[in-house]
Order: structure tokens, then C-alpha cells, then sequence
């Protein structure tokens, strides 16, 4: 949505970055960007997560699921070329928050960004970023799940949701999406031969585990 190829040219053009764009299955809007001189052009990405870790700063125009993904993965957001509405709403948000500049005019694409790629201004966005998902008071909601579910070949996928439902941990586990709640409950219970199922490959990788144990 939005001129996502006027944004994209305008970051190219401030200097000092290079821009990455997702299209998803918008084709018609990749062959735009490449004829307009934008080198990394992708469509479909099936692993979102480490494409997003790649990249030093997100520029968004809605701030929408992408800024939060983004937020939670230590990438810093800016908000520019805003769409009308919601989008521009949500910059103002995000701004007075203190989780991502907005960036009205051109002219401040290069000092704003620059100062996200490297240096206190990135670090204090990254801290603002990740204390969003932060849980303070007690044991890491993923943990409480592991804690809680018996390791049992013998458990079956609804009795691993039940358990991981009892525990203290679930509301705030779930949160971060119900995938990462029965992949940490399945790997604990069913001992699924998966690679580096430590807590943040759990995590990291819930769309792979769980196709596992879809399986």
C-alpha cells in the first residue's frame, strides 16, 4: 500500500543505506521496483524472521504486524511516506511512545537512518523495541510451559495443549503467537528430534517445529 516505489527510490537515493524490499506475491509491484533501479527486490519469502535480522532498520508507512515484528526482533522502525488514516495515526504513535522517529520530509531519510544503523540512537531504539515483549516478574513464560508438561512419548497433541494451558506462563506465551506455545510444550512432551531446541531456537523456529509435529 502506499508509493512503496517512490519510498523505495527516496532511501536509495538520501545515500548512506541501501533498501530491501518484500513484495509477497505482488509481482506486478517487484517488476516496478527493478525497473526502477532497486537491487534487492524479493517476492514471497517463506523465512521472514531471518530476513528481518539482516537488515539494519525498517522503514514502514502503516505500522502495522511488520513494525512489531520488527520490534521484537531488535530492529529499529522509522515510519515515512505514511499512508492517510491509520498510518499516519500510528506514526504519531509510535513516535510519542518513543519506539520509532517519523520521518516527515526526504531530507531527513539519511541523518535519521544513518543514526539507526549505528551508535546510541540505535541502541536506544533497539532497548525501547525488545522492552515491549520483556516479562520482568517471574520465570520466561516458555519456560513455565516446559517446566510444566511431563516428558512423555506418549502424550498426544491435545494433551500437550492442556497442559501448556495450565501453566502461569501460557497468556503471556501466547502473545508471541500459538505456535510458540505448542511447539514449546511438544518438544518437552514429545521429544521431537528436532535440531537446537534450545528456548530461543523454540522460538525462532516454531513454524518449522510445528509443521514437524503436524506431521
Amino acid at each position: 500500500m502506499g508509493d512503496v516505489v517512490g519510498a523505495a527510490q527516496e532511501v536509495r537515493d538520501a545515500g548512506g543505506v541501501t533498501p530491501v524490499v518484500v513484495c509477497g506475491r505482488n509481482s506486478g509491484l517487484a517488476a516496478q521496483l527493478r525497473e526502477a533501479g532497486i537491487e534487492h527486490v524479493f517476492e514471497w519469502v517463506e523465512d521472514m524472521p531471518t530476513l528481518m535480522r539482516a537488515v539494519d532498520v525498517l522503514v514502514q508507512n502503516a505500522g502495522g504486524l511488520t513494525s512489531l515484528e520488527a520490534l521484537a526482533s531488535g530492529v529499529p522502525v522509522v515510519s515515512y511516506n505514511c499512508i492517510p488514516g491509520h498510518g499516519r495515526t500510528n506514526a504519531a504513535a509510535l513516535e510519542e511512545a518513543g519506539l520509532a522517529p517519523w520521518i516527515r520530509t526526504a531530507d531527513r531519510l539519511r541523518p535519521t537512518l544513518s543514526a539507526l544503523v549505528s551508535g546510541p540512537a540505535r541502541t536506544r531504539q533497539q532497548e525501547a523495541g525488545l522492552a515491549l515483549f520483556h516479562h520482568p516478574v517471574g520465570p520466561r513464560p516458555e519456560a513455565a510451559v516446559l517446566a510444566a508438561v511431563p516428558r512423555s512419548s506418549a502424550a498426544d497433541a491435545t494433551a500437550v495443549r492442556r497442559a501448556a494451558a495450565a501453566t502461569t506462563g501460557y497468556g503471556a506465551l501466547r502473545r508471541r503467537g500459538p505456535a510458540a506455545v505448542l511447539v514449546a510444550a511438544a518438544v518437552a512432551a514429545m521429544g521431537l528430534a528436532v535440531p537446537e531446541t534450545t528456548e530461543a531456537a523454540i522460538l525462532h523456529s516454531s513454524h518449522e517445529l510445528v509443521h514437524a509435529l503436524d506431521r
